[in-house]
């Protein structure tokens, strides 16, 4: 340990020997993630005190290559632990354990559990894991099947109104991708079909219902809001190239009365959509006064200043006509018709899950999605309500042979997936055993439906300090890039990567 001290930095050290607490280690670009965690593993395995056996650990990574990386790694430091050690037994036992230990992807734990557990869910115990291309070619066909018994139907208006509103103009394909994109986007979470039920919620309407009552309407005033922030950021660089010398200043005047219809529509934003109603319907620029022929007048100066308030010109009037073409009034009645296709909609993707999920059983194959969901109802205690994460027998004894979970690019997991680990882990015991490694401004997968927001979550939440249940370890320092490419970039992103830009 002393060597190791030597070597790392002290927060790289502190990220390899904390114990007793859920651990988030945010760790930046270059800032050696994966070498302090393949230390952490070393260290439980030749702790002098508890030695730890490698099986018992749970080691979860994003990809295959990444597990076997981690694996060699592993691997490499345990030869050179024995060479220094070559008559301890317990070196020895974990180089042979090695080649077993539960260091893999989540979708392979997943498999693994399955494999194991079928028997729980009527599975076909030869079942196959198709791939991507076979997956969407059945869901194509299903679909299309479920669609054409539905046209067959009587008395199936709400229906015949979704397909007229929302598919295409010769084809059903509209349809069919927002069908499948709900879809996808439910299986992200735990429980698909509640979160399905809830998200109709959304579009229920009472006689005294106001638009403000709607969380997706507060999300949308936040949104409006920092569009409207934006543009009187670009007004007030326009009216800073007017004074410069050479500027158009002779276009002050309609530039300051552009930034109080601005000032005025953010402060609309703070009140209720009636209020952004009125003021986005009064919305009007002025014509720019005549400048052409200013004496000493700078050319460039005056485009860009032309250019960035026309920019201000089309995104003002772009979410008048987006979002206030109609009154609330108009708008709450809209919702009310719309309640019943939504229903027919969601009702229509519960059909299509249940008869996918008929296909692949009688073909004997599960999707990626399966895996996950089919392990977390074998993690699950039977019968427990959605939402209540109670660990089954086959979880309680995971529990007891895992010392610790571990997982690499935490940054990048979904929903189901935290279930999943929050399952296999201890915390809920009294005894927290989760090690998360990641950072949050590499997360690239949310089209695949990453949840960087779980991360985002436990960052705010874990404190620094030691000695508590839950703990934060930055490593801010990156050992990969010269002091000025990091300065450079810093200098970029410090100014991009905001909690309001990008969440």
């Amino acid at each position: 340990m002393v060597l190791l001290e030597q070597q790392w930095s002290r927060e790289q050290v502190e990220a390899v020997k904390a114990r007793g607490s859920n651990l988030l280690v945010s760790a930046a670009a270059g800032a050696g993630k994966t070498s302090v965690l393949v230390q952490r593993i070393i260290d439980y395995l030749k702790d002098p005190a508890n030695p730890v056996d490698v099986d018992r650990l749970l080691v979860v990574t994003f990809t295959n290559a990444a597990a076997a990386e981690m694996r060699e790694r592993i691997r490499r430091q345990l030869a050179e632990e024995l060479n220094s050690n070559p008559s301890s037994r317990h070196l020895q036992r974990q180089l042979t354990l090695l080649n077993h230990a539960s260091i893999m992807t989540l979708h392979s734990f997943c498999l693994e559990v399955l494999r194991q557990h079928f028997y729980r869910l009527d599975l076909d115990p030869n079942f196959q894991v198709a791939d991507e291309g076979e997956a969407s070619l059945l869901q194509l066909e299903v679909l299309e099947e479920l669609l054409e018994a539905r046209y067959l139907q009587e008395d199936n208006e709400d229906f015949l109104a979704l397909v007229d509103a929302y598919g295409g103009e010769r084809d059903d394909a509209g349809l069919m991708d927002s069908i499948l994109k709900l879809y996808r986007f439910a299986r992200s979470n735990p429980w698909p079909q509640g979160w399905l039920t809830r998200s109709l919620t959304s579009l229920t309407c009472s006689p005294d219902s106001v638009l403000d009552d709607f969380e997706w309407c507060r999300e949308l005033k936040a949104d409006l809001a920092l569009q409207l922030e934006g543009s009187c950021s670009d007004l007030r660089q326009a009216i800073a190239l007017c004074r410069r010398p050479g500027g158009p200043i002779v276009y002050l005047d309609n530039l300051a009365e552009d930034m109080k219809m601005l000032e005025e529509l953010r402060a609309a934003c703070r009140g209720t959509w009636q209020d952004m109603f009125a003021g986005f319907r009064q919305v009007s620029f002025g014509r720019l006064k005549a400048a052409r022929n200013h004496e000493g007048m700078d050319v460039a100066l005056h485009k860009q200043v032309k250019d960035l308030r026309d920019g201000v010109k089309e995104r003002i009037y772009r979410l008048r006509d987006t979002y206030f073409s109609q009154s609330p009034e108009q708008q709450l009645e809209d919702l009310q018709k719309l309640a019943p296709v939504m229903s027919t909609l969601v009702q229509l993707v519960l059909d299509f899950g249940e008869s996918f999920r008929q296909a692949k059983k009688n073909r004997g194959i599960v999707d990626f999605g399966d895996l996950e969901h089919y392990c977390l109802q074998v993690l699950l205690r039977e019968g427990v309500e959605p939402g209540v994460l109670a660990p089954s027998p086959v979880a309680v004894e995971m529990q007891e042979r895992f010392i610790e979970v571990l997982v690499d690019e935490y940054q990048d997991i979904n929903a189901v997936q935290e279930a999943i680990l929050q399952l296999v882990s201890r915390q809920d015991r009294g005894a927290p055993n989760r090690s998360m490694v990641g950072d949050v401004k590499q997360s690239i997968y949310r089209f695949r439906l990453a949840d960087p927001g779980l991360f985002l979550e436990k960052y705010r939440r874990f404190p620094l300090e030691k000695g508590l249940g839950e703990r934060r370890i930055n490593l801010k320092k990156n050992f990969r890039s010269r002091p000025a490419v990091i300065e450079g970039v810093n200098f970029v992103f410090r100014q991009v990567m905001t909690p309001r830009v990008g969440e």
